[in-house]
């Protein structure tokens, strides 16, 4: 096989990358790995949500993530904390996922197509004590059985501006620093999903999803076909991860 050329720099045959990636150990934790993504590759874009205009280098989204992880942390969210997240495909998702991901949090990423019935079963089995939520998506929870649920308005937070009386995500943000200081250890087996089924046979089941999963899942997709990507077209909604 020969030699590729990608941005620039010599890309050597595909067994030979093969062994050097299969003997790389795993980083310790997701945030971890997007600390040595941040590092290696800087100013390099890499999310582009070209119809709202917004774009993240890999430095910019470390930063982003560091900052809505120590904001997420003064309002209460700790290691263990289940956060539901109902959001479309919007540039809050991942910051927030990887936010999560760095507190030891975990996220219980909810379809936005669910009905009150579906979102108040999907609260209550993943024990979710926080809501991440768009003006869609708190339109539907206050469908649900709110009295029973355990989400005080205290722990629900709005990516929109004019949803009252909730807290806006940005404004958790704002002052916030841009370098995260670990207070907790996190490792492969601490759980970072609870992801939910697509519910064909009743109910969704709630799968556990660890750190490492997602490490061992994210480098097999990234060279299982041994190909080399510069853009990839994310069309799945996010909640399916």
């Amino acid at each position: 096989m020969s030699r590729l050329t990608v941005l620039g720099e010599k890309v050597p045959p595909y067994a030979e990358r093969k062994r050097k990636i299969e003997s790389t150990p795993l980083p310790r934790n997701v945030g971890t790995l997007l600390d040595e993504a941040a590092q290696h590759y800087g100013s390099t874009k890499v999310v582009d949500f070209f119809e709202a205009r917004q774009s993240l280098s890999y430095e910019e989204l470390c930063i982003s993530v560091n900052r809505c992880a120590n904001g997420l942390r003064a309002q209460g969210i700790r290691k263990g904390s289940h956060v539901g997240v109902m959001l479309p495909n919007r540039i809050e998702f991942p910051i927030v996922w990887l936010a999560l991901a760095r507190l030891g949090a975990v996220m219980v990423p909810i379809n936005v197509a669910y009905t009150p019935r579906e979102l108040d079963f999907v609260i209550s089995t993943g024990h979710v004590t926080w809501l991440i939520a768009d003006t869609a998506g708190l339109a539907t929870f206050n469908g649900t059985d709110t009295a029973k649920l355990q989400v005080p308005n205290a722990h629900i937070l709005t990516v929109d501006a004019s949803d009252q009386p909730f807290r806006n995500l940005q404004a958790v943000l704002e002052g916030q620093s841009t370098e995260f200081q670990e207070t907790e250890e996190v490792g492969p087996d601490d759980l970072l999903n609870i992801q939910f089924t697509s519910g064909t046979t009743g109910f969704p089941k709630g799968v556990m999803l660890t750190q490492g999963y997602w490490l061992v899942s994210g480098k097999q997709n990234a060279f299982r076909d041994g190909r080399i990507y510069k853009r990839i077209l994310a069309s799945t909604p996010f909640f399916y991860m």
